[in-house]
């Protein structure tokens, strides 16, 4: 039984009914007001003087540590009466989750002149974690839960990773395998002091990034448990001196250029080893301590003046330092570790690499043809959606020429580009080139996302519209101003060519009729 109530399967709809017009002029229309005498007159008031405007960093340092794989939101469970349960695509409450970390590193991409984003490790499951995400509920999900950790890494664009046990330890994964895979996924490694046999680094000790008018080096180093130890000695590796790795590689990083290095460490002893091995490191600014091996509520190690030591880990925090690189010292003008609560909007782009996994996707063409071809009857809960979506041919009822300018964009032959490329029965690929799909309050039917859903329409930017559409209040249900981290969701760093720029993007959408400066594009 499920407590969101079930209509008929919706179809291609026809016509517009006489009646359907006639309720749409009664909401529409509004009668004229009376007429109000002048408000009595006011003394004059004095305007207050304006705040200055907050400084723009040169450079946003969103740091983390320790996912432990854990990429889904954690759903707040509600009480519900004995056999009621939600359906898949049910408004729930949750926090947390890759989601809204990645929430936090557009709002910094879009407030800074230049974002980096690094991890001090311990980012990858195990098999023996417990409890599961829900991605991978059995041991045997475990390469798939590996792969989609990894996906959304790239999908986020991190800049840096450093390794801890969970990734050193990995089981199957020795060194060069784990190479390999991160680096078919585009996610750089640091790590200076794992060294092979020969004494070859297993990985690069350090990266050089270019991020707007600023170089900055990003240095890895790891301190392992002995059972981490034992295992990489089983396979032909071993782990040197950390700081003096750390320290060859800052010297290095600072005759190539870098204007900022950032040290990511990852020790087995908890923060304050870690800050103990960066100490003497003269020509590190910032290092990024991994903070999974503290025990629960262990304080912070006091930050010395340089380097300036900062710590965020778990799938509910991350962690962001804005600076300003003047001469000398980079200059910190906030270090905030944000908590990834209920009232945090989840990304959509990194968000599907998990809807996806987790809700069970339809197909009502075939489901249809099945009971008849088995004579069997279908159930109305796997057949029937009630949609928060309405889609852009409804919005096209009021608004015909904000829609008209929209078919001039490239929104209104988004999923044309998926047909092209033969991916329009691809599901990671029909969140982004339809509207709600898999989302609360949208569709997990395939053949009614492409039918009815096709294309980046009015609800991907504004939001569902049922609500507005049935309301009389016309100000309810979707939103007029669009915040450009909306553009963010589906223009992801692993599906852009080349730099993303979303006021550009906007600009390019809007026209005469669709919110162009001095017009309301109303109709």
């Amino acid at each position: 039984m499920n407590v969101t109530p079930r209509s008929p399967r919706p179809r291609p709809a026809p016509a517009p009914l006489p009646a359907l017009a006639v309720v749409l002029a009664l909401a529409c229309a509004r009668s004229a007001p009376a007429p109000t005498p002048p408000p009595p007159p006011r003394a004059p008031e004095v305007a207050a003087a304006p705040k200055p405007a907050a400084p723009r960093a040169d450079l946003a340092l969103v740091y983390t540590s320790d996912l432990r794989g854990r990429i889904s939101a954690h759903e707040i469970s509600r009480p519900l009466p004995p056999g009621v349960g939600l359906t898949p695509l049910a408004h729930k409450e949750s926090t947390a989750g890759l989601a809204r970390r990645a929430t936090i590193v557009d709002r910094a991409r879009l407030d800074a002149a230049a974002l980096v984003q690094v991890d001090a490790g311990d980012f990858l499951p195990l098999p023996t974690d417990a409890p599961r995400d829900p991605v991978a509920p059995t041991v045997a999900d475990q390469g798939k839960w590996l792969d989609l950790v990894v996906a959304g890494y790239r999908r986020l664009g991190v800049d840096a990773v450093t390794l801890g046990e969970r990734e050193l330890a990995q089981p199957g994964l020795d060194p060069a395998r784990l190479a390999a895979k991160l680096k078919a996924a585009h996610v750089p490694v640091v790590l200076a002091n794992l060294v092979d046999r020969g004494g070859a680094p297993a990985f690069a000790a350090d990266v050089l990034i270019d991020a707007g008018a600023a170089k900055v080096g990003v240095v890895g180093v790891s301190e392992v448990d002995q059972a981490t130890i034992v295992t990489l000695a089983k396979a032909g590796y071993a782990l040197t001196n950390a700081t003096d790795a750390a320290q060859r590689s800052a010297r290095s990083l600072r005759a190539r250029g870098a204007t900022i290095v950032v040290a990511l460490v990852h020790a087995a002893a908890g923060r304050a080893r870690a800050a103990e091995i960066v100490a003497p490191l003269a020509e590190v600014d910032v290092a990024v301590v991994a903070v999974g091996h503290d025990g629960a509520g262990a304080p912070p190690p006091a930050s010395p003046a340089r380097p300036v030591v900062v710590a965020a880990g778990g799938d509910a925090s991350v962690g962001r330092l804005d600076l300003r690189l003047a001469t000398g010292a980079p200059q910190i003008l906030s270090n905030t570790v944000a908590t990834l609560d209920k009232t945090m909007h989840e990304q959509l782009g990194v968000g599907l690499l998990a809807r996806v996994a987790t809700i069970p996707l339809t197909d009502s063409d075939k489901m249809i043809a099945e009971a008849k071809r088995t004579k069997t009857r279908l159930r109305s809960t796997d057949l029937y959606e009630i949609w928060d979506y309405g889609s852009t041919k409804a919005c096209g009822y009021c608004h015909p020429k904000a829609v008209a300018q929209w078919m001039t964009t490239d929104h209104a032959h988004a999923f044309a580009t998926l047909v092209k490329a033969k991916h329009d029965h691809d599901p990671k690929c029909l969140g982004c080139h339809t509207l709600g799909f898999v989302q609360q309050g949208g569709t997990r039917d395939m053949v009614m996302a492409r039918s009815q859903f096709a294309d980046v329409g009015c609800e991907g930017c504004h939001g569902p519209s049922a609500l507005h559409v049935r309301s009389i209040d016309k100000k309810i249900g979707t939103v007029r101003a669009v915040d450009p981290i909306v553009c963010l969701g589906c223009h992801t760093p692993d599906q852009n060519i080349g730099a993303f720029d979303p006021v550009a993007a906007v600009k390019e959408l809007l026209g005469p009729d669709h919110g162009a400066p001095g017009n309301h594009g109303a109709r």
